[in-house]
């Protein structure tokens, strides 16, 4: 397959680049096993992140060199190795010596920076430096430090590990690691994070039969006086203090008790 590099990664900073998560929808056999959620580095190997996710989705269309669908839907894990890796990603053979980059042919080794020090990673297959196509393995042991600088990590399986053992379990030819049972991703793409709509404020309802008052404001409303005495600055009180005089006129005040209390 000829080499096709794009050019060497942008310098991209973590700022303002968000990881997408693809998944798989994974069968053995003829039983649907689950699904594995994976968060790709697109903030560390953007190009590598890119390719794997494109693929998931199949929005390149047809591959230049093989000119079959760059899509992971419908082709198989065709290698399993315990304790070691499950790989998959070739979609023209299904045998591991297929399959191409959304870029044409091959891809550059875009960085070395992540390592393979835990399971559930995701990384690049190749056959040799430089010839990253659409093959990937997912690891299951944290003691791979030797495929440092030779393999490019550009994700990690976030939710679904329990399915990767699954895979991994499945009975395989002693001859090529291949299962017996074919594992197959019946389906796969990009999940979108959805976005939450704001609430709507409701106006508040009125009770049935009472209309809502205004608000008081003061400034709108002026007193006015009515009368003569009003706007002298007298209360209108005259037969309040006719009444006062008249209590003590007539003895019926005493101060500091209130009215006389007669007995019958």
């Amino acid at each position: 397959m000829p080499k096709n590099t794009p050019t060497s990664s942008s310098s991209l900073t973590t700022k303002h680049v968000k990881n997408p998560r693809v998944f798989f929808d994974i069968a053995i056999g003829d039983e649907n096993v689950g699904r594995i959620v994976m968060k790709l580095y697109k903030h560390i190997v953007p190009k590598t992140a890119e390719n794997f996710r494109c693929l998931c989705t199949g929005e390149k269309g047809i591959g230049k060199e093989t000119k079959k669908p760059l899509h992971f839907k419908g082709t198989i894990f065709h290698r399993v190795v315990p304790g070691f890796i499950i790989q998959g990603g070739d979609f023209s053979e299904f045998n591991g010596t297929g399959g191409e980059s959304i870029y044409g042919g091959y891809m550059e080794d875009e960085n070395f920076i992540l390592k393979h020090s835990r399971p559930g990673l995701l990384s690049a297959a190749n056959a040799g430096k430089d010839t990253v196509g659409s093959q990937f393995f997912i690891t299951l042991s944290s003691d791979l430090d030797y495929l440092d600088g030779k393999h490019v990590v550009f994700g990690r399986v976030i939710d679904g590990m329990d399915v990767v053992k699954k895979i991994e379990n499945v009975k395989i030819s002693e001859d090529n690691n291949r299962p017996l049972q074919e594992v197959v991703i019946k389906n796969c793409g990009e999940l979108k994070l959805k976005k939450r709509e704001p609430k709507k404020k409701e106006a508040p309802k009125e009770q049935s039969g009472v209309k809502s008052s205004p608000k008081y404001q003061p400034r709108e409303f002026r007193y006015e006086p009515s009368d003569t005495y009003e706007r002298r600055g007298f209360s209108d009180n005259r037969y309040s203090s006719y009444r006062s005089s008249r209590n003590y006129r007539e003895d019926r005040y005493v101060k500091g008790r209130g009215s006389r209390k007669y007995n019958d």
